[in-house]
């Protein structure tokens, strides 16, 4: 599920802002057949694996091994400096081609849909003036803030957005009204889709403007407070199990002629919608 849930942290989480901690300068010693490192992510400052525009970036490593042999941090190795080896702290590829440095406290506009990477570095504590580094990719592309309940990532077709998330906790309301457009720096998207497993927290009504046509599988499953739903759009697309799990008395209005109605309720109640749900063209 692509929430922006707590990650665990194994080992340690880079919280270090480009200094050194050590005074040698660390040569790289890095050789792959020695050298191995766990499962390392990138995170904002809470632990979330999903990076949106404007978070910082940390380096999370899961472990360190020695030809087989965990090391102990503290103890064997601690966080270095990125440059100490020639590499740039953090960065964003742009088109997978040119490489653009960026402060890693301020993810910036331009990495909206990219991934971010950065450069960890490790220090030996056995052997001064030496270590190894490893570059991170973030889990998923930048997403941003659509408005204070909505996150939204953008599609394949570089144009249109998706809602990523919408966090029903961070509002009093209990009505989800997915935006008709988000707005990312300087540039307008439409949004067109719900993704799958989007959204947490409780809802009891979820209002779908004209624009958002596809849900993808389990947008809203699990919901069970759901019993509203309002689609002013077109629904061409209804992934498996969107609606499963939702309130058994859910409501569903659509506005759409008679033809239309007919398929969106068809997509809908093959998406798990409850057998007692009602269906209303508005």
């Amino acid at each position: 599920m692509k929430k922006r849930v707590l990650a665990v942290v194994l080992a340690g989480v880079m919280t270090v802002s480009g200094v050194s901690m050590m005074n040698p300068v660390a040569r790289n010693v890095h050789a792959e057949s020695s050298y191995s490192f766990g499962d390392c992510y990138l995170s904002d400052k809470d632990g979330n694996k999903t990076l949106l525009v404007g978070d910082p970036v940390l380096s999370n490593i899961g472990g360190l091994w020695q030809d087989g042999k965990e090391l102990e941090e503290g103890v064997d190795w601690e966080f270095g400096d990125a440059e100490d080896y020639d590499q740039k702290t953090a960065f964003y590829y742009d088109n997978q081609q040119n490489e653009v440095a960026f402060d890693w406290e301020n993810i910036p506009v331009e990495a909206f849909g990219k991934y971010v990477y950065r450069t960890t570095a490790v220090n030996f504590l056995f052997n001064p003036g030496y270590g190894t580094y490893k570059t991170i990719e973030s889990s998923f592309p930048i997403a941003a803030w659509a408005d204070d309940v909505c996150t939204v990532a953008l599609n394949k077709d570089g144009k249109t957005v998706k809602i990523f998330n919408a966090y029903m906790e961070n509002t009093d309301s209990l009505t989800l009204k997915v935006p008709a457009k988000a707005t990312v720096g300087d540039k307008n998207y439409k949004v067109t889709s719900v993704d799958e497993y989007a959204v947490e927290g409780k809802v009891a009504s979820v209002i779908l403007p004209a624009s958002v046509t596809r849900l993808e599988k389990s947008a809203f499953e699990d919901c069970k407070t759901l019993k509203n739903i309002t689609i002013k759009g077109n629904l061409k697309s209804v992934g498996s199990k969107a609606f499963s799990g939702i309130n058994n008395k859910a409501v569903f209005k659509i506005k759409a002629n008679a033809k239309n109605f007919k398929k969106i309720v068809n997509r809908i109640k093959k998406a798990g919608a409850p057998a007692l749900a009602k269906y209303k063209r508005i």
